[in-house]
């Protein structure tokens, strides 16, 4: 896994949950590779997520304009946070798009769906889950989820 998107990850996440009063948001993502097709992909994921159905999940084709704007909605959404928290979490949420971006290549397809039961997180105020073929041997997922 990107240590670095892992490290912006992580302080975003604990950041976000420092301020929330009732607000605690839940952030993950997953490199894998080798993997060139979508069945390569759900073997992996069931390896890392036991509790998930594969048979279950649903991921719609979506676009990377979509992709980055759930992206902006969920993460900059203000739910139950302390006044001026946002001052704090705006710099996170760049600079964790930078580094997402950095492993995204321009000839990915992305495909979205609800985050699976089996993903950590708990899902109230919203989620996602991103399923992106890289179209050079990788999948990623990312994902999150924003509960009370």
């Amino acid at each position: 896994m990107n240590s670095d998107i892992q490290e912006k990850l992580t302080k975003l996440q604990r950041t976000v949950n420092d301020f929330g009063y009732n607000y605690e948001i839940t952030l993950g993502f997953e490199e894998y590779s080798p993997c060139i097709t979508k069945e390569d992909f759900l073997i992996k994921l069931k390896a890392s997520y036991p509790e998930i159905k594969t048979e279950q999940l649903n991921f719609l084709p979506s676009t990377k304009k979509e992709f980055w704007q759930i992206i902006d909605t969920t993460l900059l959404y203000e739910g139950d946070l302390d006044p001026g928290s946002m001052d704090k979490i705006k710099p996170l949420v760049l600079e964790f798009k930078k580094a997402i971006s950095s492993v995204i290549p321009l000839s990915s397809e992305f495909h979205q769906g609800y985050l699976p039961k089996g993903v950590p997180g708990y899902p109230v105020w919203w989620d996602f889950s991103f399923m992106i073929d890289t179209k050079s041997g990788s999948y990623l997922f990312i994902y999150g989820s924003a509960s009370d």
